[in-house]
């Protein structure tokens, strides 16, 4: 575990308390989430080596272990490989592939539209070498008709050896994906559960710049209600945290060099998501001074800006001194309009941690989902 990360786990040690979910996720609902159904709480370790069609064209390959609790798929599409590991109780879902990490958990609510209840026909047919059941996962419904069927085929130890999904008339819809090795075999931990390695993240912050004197941190406060808002800046970092009216927090980390961190938690500090993420840099335009008159805000004066025409955030703007210190915060949306008004500033040097979310979410323990 790197250093940076080391010290954001430490700082972060005071945070919430993550709730874990109270019962398992049902098995219909974790294939619309991770496109895995395991009906079966507990199984056999197996080694399942699928294929992936769109129409009779091959699109990709699929590795998926299981051991326990855990199942871990690796899909190699062209030069690109993605893997994820999936912890079936609670369908926390881990993903990685290369520059980019994510951590994510279901919502705690069944998503609309979608009928979950499981359902086995009488047909059978054959993949991996082995016969199956073909199963109704969960159909999509809408004013009364099934729009669209997820199907999957599941050998008699509950392993589901073949996968698709069907509209309304019959005919396929996204792709199909087919096994055609299946081995039943002792595996390791190691094989299917993510490694300390998988959360290091050194790979993003290799750019983060040195503390200084014009480092500063910004506390917010709603004109009207009881969000807040709290913002740091370091060099060409920066870190926004915003607390909701219903107690949830939104965090988000913009570095220099295409780097993006954001996490979301819950009311009750469940974990909801975790993203980070390294692309190549984008040239934006400068931001537009507005025309709105600029405000004074405990003894400092600052002007408004807007993101340019054409870029996200629209309904966005701040209230920034000459030096670059947000002092306002303009939003509006379909949620309505909030202005946040600095309530405190201070001006100091930065620690890497101050920039990033709270270490904790990088522990899937906290999310239900003990490595």
């Amino acid at each position: 575990m790197s250093k940076l990360l080391r010290c954001a786990t430490l700082i972060a040690a005071i945070g919430l308390v993550a709730a874990a979910p109270s019962a398992r996720i049902d098995p219909a609902r974790l294939a619309g989430f991770t496109d895995l159904y395991a009906p079966q709480v507990k199984g056999k370790d197996y080694e399942l080596y699928l294929a992936s069609y769109k129409g009779e064209d091959i699109r990709g390959d699929i590795v998926q272990r299981r051991r326990g609790d855990w199942v871990k798929v690796e899909a190699r599409e062209g030069k690109g490989l993605n893997v994820q590991y999936i912890h079936i109780p609670t369908g926390v879902v881990i993903e990685r592939a290369g520059d980019f990490l994510n951590i994510r958990s279901p919502e705690s609510a069944p998503t609309p539209g979608i009928d979950y209840a499981s359902k086995k026909t009488s047909r059978s047919w054959t993949a991996a070498g082995q016969k199956c059941r073909i199963w109704e996962v969960y159909r999509g419904v809408d004013a009364g008709y099934t729009i669209f069927t997820r199907f999957g085929c599941l050998t008699g130890d509950g392993i589901e050896v073949a996968r698709w999904t069907t509209g309304r008339a019959g005919g396929d819809v996204g792709e199909k994906t087919t096994g055609y090795h299946l081995v039943r075999r002792k595996l390791q931990d190691a094989d299917v559960r993510p490694s300390a390695p998988t959360f290091d993240l050194a790979v993003w912050l290799a750019g983060a710049p040195k503390p200084s004197g014009a480092d500063f941190e910004v506390v917010l406060k709603a004109e009207q209600g009881p969000e807040r808002m709290t913002i740091r800046r370091q060099g060409d970092w920066i870190f926004k945290e915003t607390v909701n009216a219903d107690g949830s927090r939104d965090l988000f980390t913009d570095g220099d060099g295409g780097v993006s961190i954001s996490a979301r938690i819950g009311a009750g500090g469940r974990p909801l998501s975790f993203t980070a993420r390294k692309q190549p840099p984008i040239d934006l335009p400068p931001d537009v001074r507005s025309q709105e008159p600029g405000r004074e805000i405990l003894g400092l004066k600052c002007e408004w800006f807007t993101p340019a025409v054409a870029v996200a955030d629209a309904g966005y703007a701040e209230c920034r001194t000459a030096d670059g210190v947000i002092l306002a915060v303009s939003r509006s949306g379909r949620a309505g309009d909030v202005t946040y008004v600095a309530d405190s500033v201070s001006r100091r040097p930065l620690a890497t941690a101050d920039l990033l979310p709270p270490g904790w979410l990088l522990d899937p323990a906290r999310w239900g989902a003990g490595v």
